[in-house]
């Protein structure tokens, strides 16, 4: 037994059997740990592939469903950055910084939505896009 303590397969981990390897990987699947960790790279996978130019063109309705999944990418970051299955947390030295300039772009989100636009003049192009002119509310 070794005399690390801070880590909860310090035992497994000094024996190289292939026995010790399985008993790893399979603690490692059914903790909160290793379960949001798994969570956590299928959710990256899954809004990196829909950030694709050609995800965005073709499927805008797969890539706004995705992305408006971040909720729960955080949440599983706090379960996976909570655990104590290899060392002490401190992840909340970097989770902090981001989440206050989330929670500040969201507010100022807020109050841009609250702004009226007044579209003054709309033309289709032949391109089937949109041309107009804002005038200014009165």
């Amino acid at each position: 037994m070794s005399s690390n303590k801070r880590c909860a397969f310090s035992q497994h981990i000094i024996s190289k059997s292939l026995n010790s390897a399985l008993y790893i990987t399979i603690s490692l699947c059914i903790t909160a740990v290793g379960l949001s960790g798994m969570g956590l790279t299928i959710m990256y996978f899954v809004i990196a592939v829909f950030s694709t130019q050609y995800a965005r063109r073709h499927c805008y309705q797969g890539f706004w469903l995705v992305h408006s999944t971040y909720p729960i990418f955080y949440i599983l970051m706090l379960m996976h950055g909570c655990g104590r299955l290899v060392q002490a947390p401190f992840f909340y030295y970097f989770f902090l910084g981001p989440v206050i300039v989330f929670t500040i772009d969201k507010l100022i989100s807020l109050s841009r939505k609250k702004i009226e636009i007044v579209v003054v003049k709309a033309e289709l192009l032949a391109s089937g896009e949109f041309r107009g002119q804002r005038g200014k509310v009165e």
